[in-house]
């Protein structure tokens, strides 16, 4: 079992092995976070409310772990009870403390929470899981995950339990989204409608719902959803540690991203032969093209309304019978004329790409031969309009759209639709029959947590990084009062006079106290090193080794109005859902003290 999959009862971001990384250095630093460990330092605090996926160590798609079951570890709140009267806090837990509960299960009765419609996705897969232990003996226990759009698709776990702790787990793939999953626990046996079996006297404890194949480490929820787990993402190609991957908000426009034999086809057809997808656990589809004059798959043109921006159009692709395929978009709605990218998925290269100002990009491969796919294209008419995006099947990499051909001997896999409002494509975002939102990261350190390693005046902070999708603010990390009136921001402007930069605010969002811009614009993907250093009027910046930029004019913050450090984003209390990372931050240290600006090229180089 690799890493990102390995249950365990300790709070993720509670790492022994991190704290002894922080401040070990021996080079004067105070705070040294290495996010390529896949732990989080107990002194951040990390939150999001949806759930979320990430590339994990064995190169897949997958879900973050969350709980989508309200009140996990107080049954006297669920629904559906039948002559059951729970006793509360009756028993020590598997975490030790006390709050497992007990039941006591007659022949007839059993216990269940409903999770919220909204909350699941049809054509995911997802997992129910909770701790039994018999009060004395053994006991006969089942755990039920039943799809109440027909009663029966789900799955029921059956399981003899002793005085010891046993977490049973069942996993089922949801038919249809837009409906309710029941979950819960009973003495029947067999499918999850089955007839009454045998009483049954228990302690149970941390019921959990969750998207994804597989029970992760428990979370604990009360009267909401909890999303809270960081995610650590890695190189699909090598396995290799990217570090902590912090987003926006963003939406993916398409619906049944993974179910794609439910778009619309022209000229084309579709099978779902058992082929793995890029997540493991789904199967993908194949389009297969006719002897037709061109053949294309498009997506209902009035799901999707674009507004004036640039979107862009990702897609996992793999070879069928042909290696060529072509992402498009409509001309209909405002896009430059012919806006296209051939692709060459024998060996993982681009062909042509067609548009003015369109660009592409295609991803190292993913295990089993797929890769991921993206255009990106302005929309430059002034109001909205409803269009597509489309998936071509050519005869090289160099084709025109809508060529000409016999293409009744041509297919291609493909998986994992999304289009999304920016430059980049951002992590995938599965839907079903509707669109999918994912919700901003936050991580932050405040109190104690803040005050024992920062120093108030002068500092230098350096950060490795990377961008996988522009906005107006790629940022690194953000100093503050948790407001807009003192900061010290350090990131990344897209567009305006300034690229990497430094700014810091005394007062108020018009009192720029310090300014240094260093002129380096990083390009999507692309790991780079950064140095800000700040002091009263001496504040400067470097990117990988170059020359330091300085700012001889400025200063600084009082003792006490710093309070807040958030890593790769600006403040928490204050939620800004324009300034953050769009990226992963590898690594990011701080030193009390502004550092010689030779010493700034040495860290960054």
């Amino acid at each position: 079992m690799n890493r990102a999959n390995r249950p365990r009862f300790s709070r993720i971001s509670g790492s022994s092995y991190a704290s002894k990384l922080l401040g070990r250095a021996g080079d004067g630093s105070t705070l040294s976070l290495d996010f390529t460990t896949g732990v989080l330092d107990p002194r951040l605090t990390f939150t999001r409310t949806s759930d979320a996926t990430f590339i994990n160590s064995s190169g897949l798609v997958q879900w973050a772990n969350a709980n989508i079951v309200r009140r996990s570890e107080d049954c006297t709140n669920w629904g559906g009870a039948q002559n059951i009267s729970p006793t509360a806090d009756a028993a020590i837990a598997p975490n030790g403390t006390q709050t497992a509960d007990q039941l006591n299960l007659l022949s007839i009765s059993y216990r269940y929470q409903i999770t919220a419609s909204n909350k699941v996705i049809g054509g995911q897969r997802y997992t129910g899981s909770i701790y039994v232990r018999a009060v004395s003996g053994t006991a006969q226990v089942n755990l039920r995950i039943v799809n109440t759009a027909d009663g029966n698709n789900g799955v029921a776990v059956t399981r003899t339990v002793g005085e010891t702790w046993t977490r049973l787990e069942g996993s089922f793939l949801l038919a249809s989204n837009g409906t309710l999953i029941d979950i819960g626990l009973d003495q029947r046996t067999g499918i999850p409608n089955a007839g009454p079996g045998v009483a049954a006297n228990v302690y149970v404890w941390g019921l959990q719902l969750q998207p994804g194949g597989t029970a992760g480490e428990y979370l604990q929820t009360t009267t909401t959803e909890n999303y809270n787990t960081p995610r650590f993402d890695y190189d699909p190609t090598t396995g290799s540690p990217r570090g902590l991957l912090i987003e926006g908000s963003a939406t993916n426009l398409v619906t049944q991203s993974s179910a794609m034999n439910n778009w619309t086809f022209t000229r084309a057809t579709t099978s779902t032969p058992s082929v793995t997808a890029p997540d493991g656990a789904s199967t993908s589809v194949l389009v297969t093209g006719t002897a037709d004059v061109y053949c294309h798959s498009v997506q209902n043109a009035s799901s999707i309304s674009f507004t004036p921006q640039n979107y862009t159009f990702s897609v996992w692709l793999k070879a069928g019978a042909t290696n060529f395929a072509q992402l498009s978009f409509t001309n209909s709605v405002g896009f430059p004329t012919n806006t296209y990218v051939n692709v060459n998925l024998s060996n993982g290269t681009l062909g042509t790409v067609g548009g003015t100002g369109a660009t592409a990009t295609i991803s190292t491969a993913y295990p089993n031969g797929w890769y991921r796919v993206t255009l990106t294209a302005n929309q430059t008419l002034t109001t909205a309009h409803t269009g597509s995006c489309l998936i071509y099947l050519v005869s090289n990499s160099t084709a025109a759209r809508a060529e000409s051909w016999d293409a009744s001997s041509a297919s291609v896999y493909v998986f994992g639709a999304q289009l999304e409002a920016g430059s980049g494509a951002s992590s995938y975002i599965p839907t079903g029959a509707s669109q999918g939102t994912r919700a901003l990261d936050h991580c932050y350190a405040t109190g104690a947590n803040f005050t024992s390693w920062f120093s108030v005046g002068a500092g230098t902070m350096v950060v490795v990084s990377d961008n996988i999708k522009n906005n107006v603010q790629n940022l690194a990390a953000t100093i503050s009062d948790d407001s807009t009136s003192n900061y010290v921001r350090m990131g990344f402007k897209v567009g305006g006079a300034s690229n990497e930069y430094l700014l810091t605010t005394v007062g108020g969002p018009s009192s720029f106290q310090g300014a240094a811009d260093s002129g380096y614009a990083p390009p999507l993907n692309t790991v780079y090193r950064m140095a800000y250093a700040w002091d009263t009027n001496n504040f400067g910046i470097v990117a990988n080794g170059g020359a330091v930029v300085t700012d001889s004019s400025g200063t600084l913050a009082g003792a006490g109005v710093l309070t807040r450090l958030v890593v790769g984003g600006d403040f928490v209390a204050v939620p800004n859902d324009i300034y953050f990372k769009n990226g992963h931050i590898r690594s990011l240290k701080y030193w009390p003290t502004r550092l010689p600006n030779a010493q700034l090229q040495s860290l960054t180089t």
